[in-house]
């Protein structure tokens, strides 16, 4: 069953509004699996479904992000029964304030949580 997704515009990095396309977020999880040996491009279509539904959640300004509430979340899962590093990229537009723990952070990432009120 097909759902109507609620997210029709994205900020790019360069600052440019254009249409959500998921096709996008699909292709690039793809060519990352691929890089590293990954053959079921299935699994690139599923985990793209995922990150929309994580997009479509509201989140409370002040809450904490760190692997253990992600895992809890069911967001992230373990891996060989360790909970995994998690990175956060700075590639979309955040405008609550988040509190992040015992995560990696892409410069741009930083900037833009401390940018809207969170911590690091």
């Amino acid at each position: 069953m097909k759902r109507k997704l609620t997210i029709k515009k994205i900020k790019k990095r360069d600052g440019r509004i254009v249409s959500f396309d998921q096709k996008k977020i699909t292709n690039a999880i793809w060519k990352a699996a691929e890089a590293v040996g990954g053959k079921d491009k299935q699994r690139a279509k599923y985990l793209s479904d995922r990150v929309v539904e994580i997009l479509e959640k509201k989140f409370n300004s002040g809450e904490k992000i760190n692997p253990e509430i992600l895992l809890e979340k069911g967001i992230i899962r373990k891996i060989k029964g360790k909970i995994p590093k998690v990175k956060i990229l700075g590639k979309g537009e955040i405008k609550k304030s988040l509190i992040i723990e015992d995560c990696n952070i892409s410069k741009s990432a930083k900037e833009k949580i401390e940018k809207a009120g969170g911590k690091i």
